[in-house]
């Protein structure tokens, strides 16, 4: 949706860099953090209509929003990259590695400050060996280089553990099928080109964001999954069921038709408006297209 990639773009680059300027140097309690985590969770849902009952990782994940702890972690391994690379003559970089050998001299467990900050991090991203490498020879990553280490190892970090939280909610498991990278969900970047399904992919993460069990309005049959039984089996869209296998084996070639026809209930809704049903698809607008008037219609 064009607002909501604006909103989310202004976000990451207005709204963080402001509201968290010189949080390199901050240290938060962990009740600190989770105001932080909820303010962001909170706007998270708002921008994109959810119900503020809606898991977190829903609302997150489909924005492809990393937590705020892992954003100041960010800040503060791209610092201590600038202190590295700083002159060797200037104020800063020897005040810098004052402390940092001051550090490792003391090796005091529970000290406080941003030395003891900034390893803690170094060994949560596994990134403790540019920063023993530092300390043994003085190299450290250029800028840039630094900068893509640092992004790729927060947001492998990130992924992994968002996975692993949506895989322990068997009520998302059709979002987690659906999206499964930490990145802005496939549909919204798809409404960028296509702005006639904008009103069909918000009803579709409406019924995705509230799981549970749910009365068809139509049939009156209850469903673990509304937006299944919408598009596959409420007899009341038979019809509009005929005329989507009638798009499909018409506008798409014929094996990629019968790996679809062959394809479960559950497993056809996930593989056509997942991230990655390009792995059995070729054409994903042609799918995304036919599958989403196909919802606009059942919903209606």
């Amino acid at each position: 949706m064009p607002k909501l990639s604006i909103s989310t773009e202004v976000g990451k680059r207005m709204c963080l860099p402001a509201a968290f300027h010189s949080c390199e140097l901050w240290t938060l309690t962990k009740t600190e953090l989770l105001m932080l985590e909820k303010c962001q969770r909170y706007a998270a849902k708002i921008i994109q209509g959810l119900p503020q009952r809606t898991p977190t990782d829903v609302a997150l994940g489909a924005l492809g929003l990393t937590s705020i702890e892992g954003y100041i972690d960010n800040c503060k391994l791209r610092f201590f990259g600038t202190l590295c690379n700083s002159d060797n003559g200037s104020t800063r970089k020897c005040l810098f590695l004052q402390r940092l050998f001051e550090f490792k001299l003391t090796s005091v467990v529970k000290s406080l400050g941003f030395i003891p900050d900034i390893v803690n991090i170094f060994h949560k991203y596994d990134l403790f060996c540019f920063f023993d490498e530092f300390c043994s020879s003085g190299y450290f990553p250029p800028k840039a280089l630094w900068k893509a280490i640092v992004r790729d190892a927060i947001q492998q970090k990130e992924q992994q553990l968002w996975r692993n939280r949506l895989n322990e909610r068997e009520e998302q498991l059709l979002f987690s099928q659906i999206h499964k990278k930490l990145s802005p969900l496939n549909l919204y970047v798809h409404t960028r080109s296509f702005m006639q399904h904008r009103t069909t992919v918000y009803n579709i993460m409406q019924i995705l964001a509230v799981p549970g069990h749910f009365e068809c309005s139509k049939c009156k049959a209850i469903c673990d999954n509304l937006l299944v039984h919408l598009a596959t089996s409420c007899c009341h869209n038979a019809t509009h069921r005929d005329n989507l296998w009638t798009r499909i084996f018409n506008e798409l070639d014929v094996n990629t038709a019968v790996s679809l026809f062959n394809l479960t209930e559950y497993d056809f809704i996930a593989t056509t408006l997942g991230d990655s049903f390009n792995e059995r698809i070729t054409d994903k607008e042609i799918v995304l297209n036919i599958i989403l008037d196909h919802i606009y219609k059942c919903l209606v």
